[in-house]
């Protein structure tokens, strides 16, 4: 009911740079996940608004799971469902953080305007075009 009433505009609050990065990634064939502990009502708002379904090839809301981040299983379906050998994970909190690295993945923690404990992560970046430099480092894909 709280939505209902006060709708988040996801327009507004999507990260700066989220479509170059998601664009880059597209670009590179790399498979991308959406793990989310939101609702998948949510989800499904945030990726039509800003017209980003197409750029995943896998998207799981938490609600759906029988654990809660930081259990990694969100992680571990969402691994599966890329079959890839290579993950990483780009994380905001720390219970997103410790469930990717329950998860053993690669956790790049995306630093916020509060502060947060993000020690648990790989390494923090400032913005999501930093993780373009993480991964033409790391030769990842």
């Amino acid at each position: 009911k709280y939505r209902e009433k006060l709708p988040i505009d996801y327009k507004i609050a999507l990260r700066k740079g989220a479509e170059d990065i998601l664009d880059y990634l597209k670009k590179k064939s790399i498979k991308i996940a959406l793990a989310s502990s939101s609702p998948q009502r949510e989800i499904d708002k945030m990726l039509t608004q800003n017209a980003l379904a197409p750029y995943f090839d896998f998207v799981i809301s938490g609600e759906k799971l029988s654990k809660s981040k930081p259990h990694p299983e969100i992680y571990q379906i969402a691994v599966n469902a890329l079959e890839r050998r290579h993950c990483i994970a780009v994380e905001d909190s720390p219970v997103g953080i410790a469930s990717a690295k329950a998860a053993n993945l690669y956790t790049i923690a995306l630093k916020q305007d509060l502060p947060l404990d993000q020690t648990q992560a790989d390494i923090a970046i400032d913005e999501l075009n930093d993780i373009i430099k993480i991964i033409e480092t790391y030769d990842i894909d």
